[in-house]
């Protein structure tokens, strides 16, 4: 996840100040893009209380099927 923090960095090296929403839309793009190499998909579960989403991992992703 803090790999994400370095595609906010400007062609300079100043990081970018990025609205909430640019934010949320940046994570969402990358967690897609995760999910849709799945074969697959894990349970996704939402605590509004706690605000927080937890996803259960597959027992093998892909790419450790492949060692």
């Amino acid at each position: 996840m803090l790999k994400i923090l370095n595609f906010f960095k400007s062609n300079t090296g100043e990081t970018k100040l990025l609205t909430m929403r640019q934010r949320f839309e940046a994570a969402e793009a990358k967690l897609n893009a995760v999910l849709s190499e799945l074969t697959e998909m894990p349970e996704v579960s939402i605590d509004s209380a706690s605000r927080t989403i937890s996803l259960t991992a597959p027992e093998q992703f892909p790419d450790e099927a492949l060692a």
